[in-house]
């Protein structure tokens, strides 16, 4: 595919393929160059580059583009020889000079039909769709043309973006592209800088939800000693209750008759795990991934999985031992960390975009999100059109719905359906790195 430069006349015009370089473009005094990054060699060779763009994005929602999110999975799917069938890197890099001033991070998937998919790296781990980009050299008019130019060069049958925030730099150069999922969806928010102190914001509750937290503490301390820590993504606790909380999630998932999905994967695990975390970053708070742990005599009880960056938490898992769960072990351990996030000098505690009733019990506010597909060839209309804007969040919604005893037989049967042959040894391979999110 011939790549595209624009001149300062604003036609587009051929250009040469420079090995991955996409496109260039002069706008607003500048001269950018676009390339695509395919393999995790060329990752690694933009670390410094990435960080340095993440340290200059002070933009919330966007530690899912950051470089060791990307990078892990990077290494976990395509590391030390291996091949992830059904995805391949396609990570946009922007370069202004020699900074990179943009990073894109996305793949393309491939759905059962053969649809081919560009979406974002990491999907459906990721929580948010975004773009590391430095406003002060990029604007939303820049933005929008390297938009367009992905769009004409990825060869793909379809372009999706999940759950990226109203008023983000993405929601803005995307416009009114393609179509909208009709489901409504939004991140509930603590402002945590609404509060001087964890007290200030406890004596703000109402009488009962007083009560019932100090009920619920009292009640797990009637089992024995209760402590809590927080263990950082690269020590040896951090792996180790990273493996039970995953370990956790699984039991409460077949107990209310949930899919398992991508997190049963071991390469979830390991992509975890593998995350990196400090106590102190660049801005003297914590940094990065870490795990919370609310134990009973020393043995966790619930567990969260949770990362930082810019200091805006990310609540991304929480698990508790479901033979406590009369003790409402969990709701315990999510106080305890709002209350350890506002002790660091934290200033966002984000449950993310999966909305739960229970949620509303410990926000103030909320984010709005949108998912938007875009069609590429005439194989992606029906994709976009019917099944990702419509039929799909109808479908998810229905399930979330259902009984649990009801979810519970469909989920079997869905397990039976898939499983593959015996000895088909390709099939497992396959499944082991699904993303189910397209099947």
């Amino acid at each position: 595919m011939e790549a595209t430069a624009r001149n300062h006349g604003g036609a587009f015009q051929p250009t040469r393929r420079l090995d991955v370089e996409v496109a260039s473009i002069c706008a607003d005094g500048h001269d950018y160059q676009l390339v695509q990054l395919n393999s995790i060699e060329q990752v690694l060779s933009i670390k410094p580059q990435w960080q340095a763009l993440e340290r200059a994005t002070p933009d919330r929602f966007d530690y899912f583009q950051s470089f060791d999110w990307c990078y892990q999975w990077c290494l976990t799917k395509f590391g030390r020889d291996r091949k992830c069938r059904n995805a391949e890197l396609s990570i946009y890099a922007l370069f202004c000079d020699d900074a990179i001033v943009m990073i894109w991070p996305m793949m393309v998937v491939k759905t059962r039909i053969g649809t081919k998919i560009l979406t974002m790296l990491t999907d459906p781990l990721v929580q948010y769709a975004n773009v590391l980009v430095d406003k002060n050299l990029v604007s939303a008019e820049v933005g929008r043309e390297v938009w367009q130019v992905i769009r004409k060069h990825a060869e793909v049958d379809a372009v999706t973006f999940n759950h990226y925030p109203s008023g983000s730099f993405l929601d803005e150069i995307l416009s009114k592209d393609g179509f909208v999922e009709h489901a409504l969806s939004e991140a509930s928010i603590l402002d945590l800088t609404a509060f001087e102190t964890w007290d200030d914001h406890h004596a703000s509750l109402s009488r009962n939800q007083r009560k019932q937290r100090n009920r619920r503490r009292n009640n797990l301390h009637k089992l024995g000693d209760v402590t809590y820590e927080v263990n950082f993504g690269g020590s040896k606790k951090y792996a180790e209750r990273v493996q039970i909380a995953l370990e956790m999630k699984q039991v409460w998932l077949a107990k209310t008759g949930r899919k398992p999905g991508i997190l049963a994967e071991p390469d979830t695990e390991t992509f975890l795990v593998g995350l990196a975390g400090t106590e102190v970053g660049p801005l003297g708070s914590p940094e990065g991934a870490l795990v919370h742990a609310l134990c009973v005599d020393r043995i966790p009880v619930a567990l969260e999985i949770g990362m930082v960056k810019g200091r805006h938490y990310y609540s991304y898992l929480g698990a508790f031992d479901w033979t406590l769960k009369d003790y409402s072990a969990g709701k315990v351990q999510i106080e305890a960390a709002q209350e350890w996030a506002n002790s660091v000098g934290l200033e966002v505690f984000d449950f993310l975009g999966d909305s739960a009733d229970y949620k509303e019990q410990w926000t103030g506010a909320s984010q709005p999100l949108h998912s938007r597909s875009m069609p590429v060839t005439a194989l992606g209309l029906p994709y976009c059109a019917i099944w990702k804007s419509r039929l799909r969040p109808q479908l998810k919604q229905a399930y979330k719905n259902m009984d649990p005893d009801k979810r519970k037989v469909i989920s079997k049967a869905m397990t039976l359906l898939r499983r593959p042959s015996a000895g088909d040894s390709s099939d497992r391979d396959t499944k082991l790195n699904s993303l189910d999110k397209y099947s």
